[in-house]
This record gives structure tokens, C-alpha cells and sequence, in this order.
């Protein structure tokens, strides 16, 4: 009993807790005002005025009737010019042509811009007003007419102004609103089309009536719009009805708006003329003479390098041939045996010591006869690479320093490259940078084709930045004329006892330049016996077609083994409503209020 007692009394004591809780939580409800964005002034009047020109441009007057009812120092109007359209931006051409108060009298106005809108503070900081005062505000805008439609048709295309004329940003609501818009010519009801929409940020209300004027004009009146509600008018009219801007404005003005593609050109004409200031080579004597010697002794090694400014595994493979040629070394064919073997190996047979070669051919032969006088091709298989990065930078080194190069080529090269990757990276980054402090927002794709772009741009030139000096450019013309020799071959013009030597002595060569084919059919009939340098695996059966191919097979083996290494292992809100937020503007379509160019809103300040 006690305990039922007990309990009676805390339930009415927590009844009783939360029916004053309730009472003094209504009562601050009533005592406490209502939170308003901006209060102490309505807009009894809001009018505008479009008048379409002949050539597609846009002039605005924006009447605007404010009664405060509170002392302000004017109002501020904010108006989109930026939209995005898909991964672009697409940008009005704003120009303030003046704010007056209807009668002439010009206020006190600052413009600003900030991420898509332009903000025109009108009043002064100095004295405020009350009552109702008058605002007109004059401005004019180019890109807010699109063409629709199939150009390509005589009737098929369409003029179309969507224009948000009152915006749906406006804090207070607007007693009354009237929109004219004037047709850049007469037109009847068969060519141009008009509708309007009224109501917050994509709402299709039909609250308005519409009228044909005269064949020029159109007008829309709406009755009262609450806090956040505007109308947008669309007009469409024939293709020809304004003058459409030509290519290359057009193309300005996208590239102005979508500035970071222009770090691409920049970036192509500064490696253009990187290139043909540091890059091209220097003038030798101009013509191209057959020849039958490599220039100034050169081996087959740096005609190679010098031919396409590069050391490659070909370069390597025909030096090693020519070494053989020279008497230093033997190449023999050696059948593989076994279940799981096919094909056949490649044996080096040392002849005699590298004495009188040149410091990289001794680098590349003492690599092989490193463990012996005989090695295996396949035993060099991730042994041999070590010296290839020695020898590549020592035939850069002894090239540049004998002036045929005007520096190294590998570091003019790597210098260009990851100079003008920063450089790029700079700069794209800056055109980052800049839109996000005028936008507040980056479109990346700009930013990314940008960067992609200027960097293969940057990638491609650096292969082409070494240059040949005017002895370099000469020797190139000399080695042009040597390989016009090999490619015609003129085995006729040759003694029978000069052949062989001849054959054997430029083979390397051709090789180099990709001509060994060739030169083995012009002398198709010069063997009948392998040479002494080369042993292969069925010598009854040769010619020189089978030395060709041999050499041939022996340097697809040579350019794989080489390089071989071997494998790595290893382990809040602003306040704002959506007629802020970046839209498509006109390119949207009609069917809303806020929809199309302008719009925005304003408040008092």
C-alpha cells in the first residue's frame, strides 16, 4: 500500500515537472521573434526590362521599388553570370552600365565578384535611407541567347532567351512584378514563341498572364511573390532573328572561360620554340654524297647513336658483330639438346685480347669473357646488364665531348623532360589555384585533359631536344650517304677481290641501319664457306642468305639476353537556396522558375 502510494506521488510530481517545462517552453516560443535572413524592408515593385539586340546581346533594366521600414544604406544585387555545363564552364559577359534612381540621379555603387555571382552594392556606407526609394539598375550581358536545334536546316534552328528575371534569392517578398521584352525585330505569332514560370527555385508555376504588346514586345505581370519566389521567362524566336557570334569568338570566349586548356598551346608553342632555339641542329654543309666509309672512323655503335640520338640494344648487338668481324671474337651456333630444348644457343669464342679498341667496346667485351674464353649467349642472361647503362652514358660522353653532340644527349634530354614537367605541373596548378579563388570551385576536367596534354607535349619534345653541332651534322650527312650506299648495293661497281672485305666491314652497319637483308642479297653469291669469325651449326649447307639470317637471329637473341635482370621480390549551410549552387543556366531548358541565365537575388544592407 505504501508502495502504490509511493508511486502516485513521483508520477504526479514528473506530471506536474513536465507541464512547466511545456508552458515555459511555449511561452519562449511567443517571446522570441521569428528568425528572418533580412527583415525591416520589403519590394513593392520589381520590373524588368530585356531588350534582345540584332546582334544577340542583352540589355537589362531592373526597376526596383524598396520600402524600408528601417533605416539601410541601400541594397545589394546578386546576379549568376557563371553556370556549368557538364564538366565546363560557361560564363555571361557582364557590364554595369549604371544605378540611378530613375530620375538620373546616380547612387554610390561597387561591384564585386564572388565564385558565380557578380554582387552590385548600391548605397553608401556613410548615410542611410527609409521609406520607399527607387533603385533602376542598367546592365548588359552577351551569351544569353542559345541557338537550338539543327543549324544545318534553313528552318530547323532556334533563338532562345531563358532569362530568370526577378531570381529567387530575394530574402523579402515582392509585392508586384512586370517583365517586358523587347524582340530584336517584328515578329508574328507563327515565328516566336513566349511562356514563364513563377515560384521558388524549380517550381513550374503558371500564377502570371502573358501578352503580345506589338510584334516587338512581350510582357509578362505577376501578382505577389513570397520570400525565395521569381519568374523566368523563355522566348524563342528564329535562328536568324540575331546575328550568331562567329567561330573564333566563340572559341575565345570558351577558352576564357575554361582557361586551363590554354596552358596546352602555351606549353606546345614554348616546346616549339625550345626546340628550334636549343633543339635543332646546326647547319652542316647541306648535300648528301654517297660514301663508302663510315665518317671519321666512326664505329657502328656511335653511327647508331648518332643516327637517332639514342644508344639502343641494336647499337650494342652490332658492335658485338663487328668485333667479330674485326678478329676479336668468334660467333658459333650451338644446337640446344635435351626433352624440353629447342632452337639453338649462341657461343662467343675469344680470339684475341681487346688491345686497340675503344674504351666501351673493351667495356662490352671484357663483360663477356668475364668467367672464360667460350661463353653461352643464355649464360649472359642477367649478368650482362650491368654495363649497358656504362656503356650507353660513356658513347653519350665520348660523342658530346669529340663536339658532335652540343651536350649530352641523355641529361639535355632528362633536364628538358623533368623541367617541363614542373613547369607544366606549375602552371596547371596556378590556373587550379586561380579558379578556385575567383570560383570557389575547380572544374578538373580542364585541369586534367590540360595536364595530360602539356605533359605528353612535354614528354614527346624531349625526345628531339639533343641537337648535333655543326661536326655532328656533318658526320650525319656522311653516314645519310653511307646508308644510301648499302640500300643500292652496287655489287658491280665492286673488285671480285674487294668484296668479302667490303661485305663483312660494312654488315654491322647495315644492320644499324636496318638494311642487312639487303646487302646480304646483293652479295647473295659471295660465300660458299662460313668466314672464319662465324661457325654455324650446319656448315655444309651456307650462303650468305644463311649468314644474314644467322646474324640476324643472333641479334633478336642478343637484344633479349642483354638487358635481362633479374626479378625484384618484395612485400553547413549558407543560408542561400539552390538558385546559388552552379547551375546550366539557359542550357537547362524551360519548364522552372530559376531556371536559365540570371536570376539570383539581393537583400539590404
Amino acid at each position: 500500500m505504501k508502495g502504490t502510494t509511493a508511486l502516485k506521488t513521483l508520477m504526479s510530481r514528473a506530471g506536474r515537472a513536465f507541464a512547466a517545462a511545456f508552458a515555459l517552453g511555449l511561452l519562449a516560443s511567443f517571446a522570441a521573434p521569428p528568425a528572418r535572413g533580412d527583415d525591416g524592408w520589403t519590394i513593392a515593385a520589381f520590373d524588368v526590362d530585356a531588350a534582345i539586340g540584332a546582334d544577340a546581346g542583352l540589355d537589362v533594366v531592373e526597376t526596383v521599388d524598396a520600402d524600408f521600414e528601417v533605416p539601410k544604406h541601400g541594397i545589394l544585387r546578386e546576379i549568376p553570370i557563371r553556370y556549368a555545363v557538364g564538366v565546363h564552364q560557361y560564363s555571361l559577359r557582364f557590364r554595369l552600365l549604371g544605378v540611378d534612381d530613375g530620375e538620373g540621379r546616380s547612387y554610390p555603387t561597387s561591384v564585386s565578384y564572388e565564385s558565380n555571382l557578380v554582387r552590385i552594392r548600391i548605397g553608401s556606407p556613410d548615410y542611410e535611407v527609409q521609406g520607399r526609394n527607387r533603385y533602376r539598375i542598367r546592365y548588359h550581358v552577351q551569351r544569353a541567347v542559345l541557338w537550338e536545334g539543327n543549324q544545318a536546316w534553313a528552318d530547323g534552328g532556334r533563338a532562345v532567351l531563358r532569362w530568370n528575371a526577378t531570381g529567387t534569392e530575394w530574402q523579402v517578398p515582392i509585392a508586384q512584378s512586370k517583365v517586358t521584352v523587347h524582340l530584336p525585330r517584328d515578329l508574328d505569332d507563327s515565328q516566336v514563341s513566349y511562356d514563364a514560370w513563377v515560384g521558388r527555385f524549380g517550381v513550374s508555376g503558371r500564377d502570371f498572364r502573358k501578352r503580345r504588346v506589338d510584334a516587338r514586345t512581350i510582357e509578362y505581370e505577376t501578382g505577389r511573390l513570397a520570400a525565395r519566389e521569381g519568374i523566368t521567362v523563355e522566348v524563342t524566336m528564329p535562328a536568324d532573328a540575331v546575328a550568331r557570334p562567329g567561330p573564333a569568338r566563340r572559341l575565345g570566349w570558351w577558352l576564357m572561360d575554361n582557361f586551363p586548356y590554354v596552358v596546352f598551346p602555351i606549353t606546345a608553342a614554348l616546346c616549339f620554340l625550345t626546340w628550334f632555339a636549343r633543339g635543332r641542329d646546326l647547319a652542316g654543309m647541306g648535300t648528301i654524297v654517297v660514301g663508302y666509309e663510315p665518317p671519321d672512323g666512326l664505329t657502328p655503335a656511335e653511327v647508331g647513336t648518332l643516327v637517332d640520338e639514342q644508344v639502343d640494344m641494336k647499337d650494342v648487338s652490332a658492335t658485338i658483330i663487328d668485333l667479330a668481324v674485326r678478329g676479336y671474337l668468334r660467333i658459333e651456333d650451338v644446337p640446344r639438346s635435351g626433352w624440353f630444348s629447342s632452337g639453338a644457343d649462341t657461343r662467343f669464342v675469344k680470339i684475341r685480347e681487346p688491345k686497340g679498341l675503344k674504351m666501351f667496346e673493351k667495356m662490352l667485351f671484357d663483360r663477356i669473357f668475364r668467367d672464360g674464353d667460350q661463353v653461352l649467349l643464355s649464360d649472359l642472361r642477367e649478368k650482362f646488364y650491368p654495363v649497358l647503362p656504362v656503356v650507353t652514358n660513356y658513347l653519350y660522353e665520348i660523342l658530346t665531348r669529340d663536339r658532335y653532340f652540343d651536350g649530352n644527349p641523355q641529361s639535355v634530354r632528362t633536364g628538358f623532360l623533368v623541367g617541363g614537367l614542373v613547369a607544366v605541373a606549375a602552371a596547371v596548378g596556378l590556373t587550379a589555384v586561380i579558379q578556385l579563388v575567383i570560383l570557389s570551385r575547380i572544374f578538373v576536367f580542364p585541369v586534367i585533359v590540360a595536364l595530360i596534354l602539356s605533359a605528353l607535349t612535354v614528354v614527346a619534345t624531349s625526345r628531339y631536344m639533343s641537337r648535333k653541332t655543326r661536326k655532328g651534322r656533318i658526320a650525319w650527312e656522311k653516314i645519310a650517304g653511307l646508308e644510301e650506299y648499302i640500300r643500292r648495293a652496287e655489287v658491280d661497281d665492286i673488285r671480285e677481290q674487294e668484296r668479302q672485305g667490303i661485305f663483312e666491314r660494312l654488315l654491322p652497319y647495315a644492320i644499324i641501319f636496318g638494311l642487312s637483308d639487303r646487302w646480304g642479297k646483293a652479295f647473295a653469291d659471295l660465300y660458299r664457306q662460313p668466314p672464319d669469325w662465324y661457325r654455324p651449326a650446319d656448315p655444309g649447307n651456307f650462303s650468305t642468305w644463311v649468314l644474314v639470317n644467322d646474324m640476324d637471329r643472333s641479334m633478336w637473341s642478343m637484344n633479349r639476353t642483354f638487358p635481362t635482370q633479374p626479378r625484384s621480390t618484395g612485400g553547413g549551410s549558407s543560408g542561400r537556396g539552390a538558385g546559388y549552387n552552379w547551375s546550366s543556366g539557359g542550357f537547362g531548358g524551360g519548364g522552372s522558375s530559376g531556371g536559365g541565365f540570371g536570376g539570383g537575388g539581393g537583400s539590404s544592407w
